[in-house]
């Protein structure tokens, strides 16, 4: 997609991804840690990710953040 402001607002400086895949239950289980620079303020932000990709939670530090999901899209708030 084009780069919005919620896009833009933040900069990744490195990706650390988990992954845990099940071969047999046809499965992939993990998590991933994003480290990011702002280089705005931020009110909201978004990630990609598709659809078919569950999340339990996004957590910043100690805080579990709101999110909601437009199709591969997944906006913190």
């Amino acid at each position: 997609g084009y780069l919005s402001s919620y896009r833009s607002c933040y900069d990744v400086t490195f990706y650390d991804i988990h992954l845990d895949i099940n071969e047999k239950q046809k499965s992939i289980s993990g998590f991933v840690d994003i480290s990011f620079d702002a280089v705005e303020k931020i009110d909201t932000l978004q990630i990609d990710l598709h659809q078919n990709f569950k999340i339990e939670a996004i957590v910043l530090g100690k805080d579990t953040l709101s999110y909601y999901r437009n199709h591969k899209a997944v906006f913190v708030v």
